[in-house]
């Protein structure tokens, strides 16, 4: 499955890949261990790359507010 967010920009989520990995912290759940969520420190969606020319930016600051938001969506 690919990323969550359909526009990491805007912060809107893609339906299907947030039913797809949401299923798969329940199914994880469901055989008794705990989910690590791990986002890609290293990489960056390649909206903010080209908008904000990468980590060079302040601007890409938005992937803290999507890794934030990505926590609440599922736990």
């Amino acid at each position: 499955m690919g990323p969550i967010y359909e526009d990491p920009l805007k912060g809107i989520v893609d339906p299907k890949a947030f039913a797809y990995y949401q299923d798969v912290i329940k199914t994880i759940k469901r055989h008794g261990m705990k989910p690590i969520i791990s986002l890609k420190n290293w990489d960056i969606p390649a909206v903010l790359l080209e908008k904000y020319e990468g980590w060079v930016s302040r601007e890409t600051l938005t992937l803290c507010r999507l890794s934030e938001k990505s926590f609440r969506l599922f736990f």
